[in-house]
């Protein structure tokens, strides 16, 4: 299940919930002041690649220089 990212209308706080794919938030109320239905924002994400490797998995380059 993925972690999203929701910021409070109120008091702008934001947090987090560990929630199924495509779930809306509406259920959910701000652990700060108790209001509902916090808003889902925008959250980046990472990714790693393996050691002394490059992210597309070729071990050379792959044709870059």
């Amino acid at each position: 299940m993925p972690i999203y990212e929701y910021r409070c209308d109120k008091c702008q706080h934001q947090f987090e919930a560990l929630q199924s794919v495509g779930a809306d938030g509406e259920h959910l109320i701000c652990p700060q002041c108790d209001a509902p239905a916090p808003k889902k924002v925008l959250s980046v994400f990472a990714s790693s690649a393996p050691a002394g490797g490059n992210a597309c998995g070729g071990g050379g380059g792959a044709g870059f220089t």
